[in-house]
């Protein structure tokens, strides 16, 4: 009688083992599906933002990041329009330093404020790689904290005669919380601008966040700025 009961407490206990076992490594993993999700959500908010198309946003706290429906942006159509599911969605402003130097003095110095749009951390840490640019482009960076949804400060200058001239974009978005918010593209917006005028042809350089972008050679210096304009609401 006990050899069977010995048995078969053993064959209980290895089954229960297996059971455990299979529970362990089957069971589902949320946190790398959080942290695509999250992602998938920062990717095709970047992509809408470059298209310029409207989107729409479902608040939803009490879903967490793992509880979001994507859609990549398509040919322009209102209703074909699938709305991002995000736990939750704010604002954040950064700043644009700006420093023209004309003959080794300093013309011009400003701090210009603009928009970034921040989601809930992916719980990686992707480093900012770029404060500027030539051209119209949107980044994606998370430092653990914050995901975070970047249209880039970018620029582009004419010279002729004699004068400098530089435009920058930067981008400006209002944000009213709801539980169901429409993304929309609003237009551009001239903000200021700030006029430099000299005797003679100098050498002029610009600068952004201490970074030399610009060298020329004028007298007189523009810089003018214009904000991109976006609503969430």
């Amino acid at each position: 009688m006990h050899e069977p009961i010995k048995r078969a407490i053993a064959f209980t206990i290895i089954t229960i083992a297996t059971l455990l076992l299979l529970y362990y490594f089957l069971r589902p993993n949320p946190t790398p599906r959080a942290i695509f999700n999250i992602l998938s959500v920062a990717e095709t908010i970047r992509d809408y933002l470059l298209s310029f198309k409207p989107f729409y946003i479902i608040l939803s706290p009490a879903g967490s990041g793992s509880v979001v429906k994507v859609t990549t942006p398509g040919p322009s159509s209102t209703s074909r329009l699938v709305p991002i599911v995000v736990p939750s969605l704010e604002l954040e402003t950064r700043h644009l330093n700006v420093t023209v130097v004309y003959s080794s003095e300093v013309a011009l110095s400003k701090t210009i404020a603009y928009n970034v749009v921040t989601l809930p951390s992916s719980n990686l840490t992707i480093p900012r790689d770029i404060d500027f640019s030539n051209v119209r482009i949107a980044i994606i960076y998370d430092d653990g904290r914050k995901l975070r949804v970047e249209l880039v400060p970018h620029y582009n200058y004419t010279i002729r005669g004699g004068e400098l001239i530089v435009d920058i974009f930067l981008f400006k978005c209002s944000l009213e919380i709801k539980e169901r918010m429409s993304v929309r593209f609003l237009g551009y917006v001239d903000a200021v601008s700030y006029l430099r005028s000299y005797e003679s042809v100098g050498d002029v350089y610009v600068y952004f966040n201490s970074h030399l972008v610009i060298h020329e050679y004028a007298k007189v210096i523009v810089i003018k700025v214009h904000y991109e304009v976006w609503s969430i609401e």
